[in-house]
């Protein structure tokens, strides 16, 4: 099995922190966390303070209480909680929301096809390595996925499963009167991280057979060969009525993440993907640097 992490909608733990900022016992997470340790993972977790754009820095001469949110996140897993630290007028103290958010943790193997394919998405633009664990039917199923966006076109299985014979092609893009347009070859790499000229070939021999003038080669390879690259161009360069497009593991990611960001992103309240935040080290990124990475 391949476990990894969901996270699945947002709790809101209430007095879950006392004034002097320190988890109440007894509370969900308190005795999980020692020395800044993330609960999940172990790893070390950054503290993060987001800034208002709209504070302009202006503060009334009585008294006043403001509150900043937050972040404790995990580096590595991306696993965080939330709190809030308030500074009082005056006498310069720290206060404390009582109010703690994280999000509900989940477990789920990639490995296998019943994995929903959005959850597959999410674990993906975290952990693009991963994608050399997924099963060849569901790395099927994420290619039609990201080219039907993609290429805004209906995309179907050219046969009934990932492991049936398949004559060269996997996929049909479609047109939106449903007439197919071209073909579509996906090919799922463990441990090769090239792809080699002699399955792209076998690919445009499979689309002369079928009658198909254009077609994609996807792999989830890191790259293809420097032969394989130029087929494509060489097509042209005869004056073939094919057309080929060769779409690479670093292609297919970036595609990915043009698809499957999540509308509704599990963080803090009236925190968005665009949130600037202050790492400890005094550099600002935003809530998508955070979790994505970006």
């Amino acid at each position: 099995m391949t476990n990894r992490i969901f996270y699945r909608e947002l709790v809101e733990l209430d007095h879950g922190i006392d004034n002097s900022g320190k988890m109440d016992k007894g509370s969900l997470i308190e005795s999980s966390f020692k020395n800044d340790l993330c609960p999940i993972c172990l790893a070390k977790i950054e503290r993060y303070r987001y800034t208002d754009p709209d504070d302009d820095g202006y503060r009334p001469s009585g008294n006043w209480l403001i509150f900043d949110t937050l972040l404790h996140i995990c580096n590595k897993c991306s696993w965080w909680h939330s709190t809030q630290e308030g500074l009082q007028n005056g006498t310069g103290q720290k206060v404390f929301s009582p109010y703690v958010y994280y999000p509900v943790i989940d477990k789920l193997d990639i490995s296998t096809d019943t994995i929903a394919l959005e959850d597959l998405k999410s674990n993906l633009l975290l952990r693009w390595d991963d994608r050399k664990l997924i099963s060849a039917g569901k790395a099927e199923s994420l290619v039609q996925s990201i080219l039907k966006e993609h290429l805004s076109c209906d995309v179907y299985t050219a046969t009934a499963n990932a492991n049936s014979p398949d004559g060269g092609i996997d996929l049909h893009v479609c047109s939106k009167n449903g007439s197919i347009i071209s073909a579509v070859q996906v090919k799922r790499r463990i441990k090769r991280d090239s792809e080699p000229v002699s399955e792209v070939r076998d690919f445009v021999g499979a689309m002369v057979i079928k009658g198909f003038q254009k077609g994609y080669f996807v792999t989830t390879a890191e790259r293809f060969t420097s032969v394989a690259q130029r087929i494509p161009n060489q097509l042209k360069e005869i004056n073939s009525r094919l057309e080929l497009e060769l779409i690479d593991g670093q292609k297919l990611f970036e595609l990915l993440k043009n698809d499957a960001k999540p509308e509704k992103l599990i963080v803090p309240p009236s925190v968005k993907l665009d949130s600037v935040w202050v790492a400890p080290d005094g550099h600002t990124l935003t809530t998508s640097q955070l979790i994505y990475g970006e």
